[in-house]
């Protein structure tokens, strides 16, 4: 298998294993290993993004790396060395958002739009979703009353996260609320990030297509 074939199932399994944070991990709710899950879905895209950004210059692609490993090693390290609370929503925070400034560097480069590209779009989306999940939960752990989670809440994680793409999409149900400044000017400035992204990247995949279908256009 070629580099770049090995990079877009790279790309595509990385999808898959984002979706399952939202369409699998919800309905493991009260078993005792659920949070075992959540913890392999935030890891299992670490790793496959690794390696599908082999290409990455050696200087960036080393500190992209430790990054990663970085984030695993405290993911799964016992409590007693896992150091500060803040220490692994900051590791994931600073890594998941290195990997929206990538691959949405990738989208907004490409000289054309096929499938990889729209998954690399699905891919930045839901990274820069994940960042702000993690930026959230480092609130958390610095207040534990920035922000309102349920009172039954088992895995808080999971609740930023979801919390995380409600804002980013919008939506705004209030059934988790931020209570501190900090945390409400992020998730405003989330919610306008969002939608800048949105619109930015679907003008861009747009007018790339409108540009490949009509094709060089003659001198006058």
């Amino acid at each position: 298998m070629s580099p770049k074939s090995t990079r877009e199932l790279s790309n595509l399994l990385l999808l898959l294993c984002l979706s399952a944070i939202f369409l699998v991990h919800p309905h493991t709710t009260g078993f005792a290993w659920s949070r075992v899950l959540l913890d392999v879905l935030f890891t299992g895209p670490i790793a496959l993004a690794i390696v599908a950004q082999s290409q990455l210059p050696r200087a960036t692609r080393g500190a992209f790396v430790a990054l990663g490993v970085i984030a695993t090693l405290l993911t799964w390290a016992p409590p007693t060395l896992a150091g500060p609370l803040w220490l692994l929503p900051t590791a994931y925070t600073v890594f998941f958002g290195l990997c929206t400034a990538i691959y949405g560097w990738e989208i907004f480069r490409a000289a054309h739009v096929d499938a990889h590209i729209l998954v690399r779009a699905a891919i930045t989306y839901v990274f820069l979703g994940l960042a702000f999940a993690a930026a959230f939960a480092l609130l958390v752990a610095l207040d534990p009353d920035a922000v309102l989670l349920p009172s039954e809440s088992a895995t808080p994680l999971a609740d930023l996260t979801y919390f995380s793409f409600v804002t980013l999409t919008t939506l705004g149900y209030g059934d988790v609320l931020p209570q501190s400044g900090p945390a409400r000017m992020l998730a405003v400035y989330e919610a306008i990030v969002g939608q800048l992204f949105v619109a930015v990247a679907v003008a861009v995949l747009v007018g790339l297509h409108v540009s490949n279908t009509r094709g060089p256009q003659p001198n006058p």
